[in-house]
């Protein structure tokens, strides 16, 4: 009678758990029900955390509900051959070149693409993630070690990474527009002085050329500067694939005794820190406030990076190689 029994409730957990897994089942068809009713062209599916990872599962939640950029994603793997014209850089005129892009797409996006897609199609609830996480983290070492990390700096490395692969399939477009094989790296040194003047200007070209990712998430942030005495005004222009913005706080949803309260709080945490009423830091001795120097924000540090790094290119010697000309411009 115990094996019977033992049995018999062996039988009941089974049971139960294929009932659990048949209402999981029956739960995300209901919820792609409703998505294909409320007129949303994406569901929503739930992704694995690997460890300390919800800063990369944010940016995956963004990003496939970007119906943009599933698009174009969906058309560039579906169709990774088209044509585009290049114009002549340099300030000598030189013809435009016309490319055909035939190389397949990159390693990251097809990764992407196909998890993207399992969102759509997989009868579960919940995708493990884990294929495209561990390609991050082979190329960004930041990222390992399962730490908590900032969600806006693997998205920008993401799109950075997208941008870059595509960048480096136009790169090899310009070489097969001058008969330069990717198999055989001495055809380069082969061709005349100006034949490589003209690859190197392409290549360069090449870097600026507007990819998928810059047609969905590229903008221009123009720096406006006015001389207080002449009037004349000079504008800079920068590119971006993303903008750090505030978030406002909304003064209006609290009342006017509550945020009597909250203010009155405030000041008093800020007398007992030794702070002022304005925000800055009360000198000893009841004299003005001091200066103290402010932190450069990422903003402005990137962009110091950039410069350095500018410098340093133009500091180097002007050699052409096969594997230099193809990672060149494409970070």
């Amino acid at each position: 009678m115990g094996k019977s029994k033992k049995k018999k409730g062996h039988g009941a957990k089974g049971r139960q758990q294929g009932q659990r897994t048949r209402d999981a089942s029956a739960a995300t068809a209901a919820t792609k029900a409703k998505t294909k009713a409320a007129g949303r062209q994406f569901p929503v599916a739930g992704f694995a955390n690997l460890g300390n990872t919800c800063f990369f599962n944010a940016v995956l939640q963004n990003i496939s509900q970007s119906h943009h950029f599933r698009s174009r994603l969906d058309q560039l793997v579906a169709s990774p051959t088209y044509s585009m014209e290049m114009k002549g850089p340099g300030v000598e005129p030189q013809p435009p070149l016309c490319l055909r892009v035939e190389a397949p797409p990159g390693q990251l996006t097809l990764t992407l693409h196909k998890l993207l897609g399992e969102v759509v199609t997989s009868p579960t609830p919940t995708l493990n993630p884990r294929a495209l996480f561990s390609q991050i983290c082979q190329k960004a070492a930041r990222f390992r070690g399962f730490q908590q990390q900032d969600s806006q700096e693997l998205l920008r490395y993401l799109l950075d990474s997208l941008r870059a692969e595509e960048i480096h399939r136009i790169k090899r477009a310009v070489l097969t527009a001058f008969n330069v094989g990717q198999k055989d790296p001495s055809s380069l040194g082969k061709l005349s002085d100006k034949d490589r003047v003209d690859i190197k200007a392409y290549g360069q070209h090449a870097s600026l050329a507007q990819t998928f990712v810059d047609d969905v998430f590229g903008g221009t942030l123009i720096s406006t500067v006015v001389c207080r005495e002449c009037g004349e005004c000079s504008n800079m222009h920068e590119s971006f694939l993303d903008l750090s913005l505030p978030i406002p706080e909304d003064k209006s949803a609290s009342s006017p005794a509550g945020g009597r309260g909250r203010k009155n709080r405030r000041r008093g945490q800020d007398a007992r820190a030794g702070k002022s009423p304005d925000g800055g830091m009360k000198p000893e001795g009841g004299g003005a406030p001091s200066a103290e120097p402010v932190a450069p924000s990422k903003h402005q540090l990137r962009k110091a990076r950039k410069r350095q790094a500018k410098e340093a290119k133009r500091g180097r010697k002007s050699k052409l190689s096969l594997q230099e000309f193809l990672k060149e411009g494409s970070r």
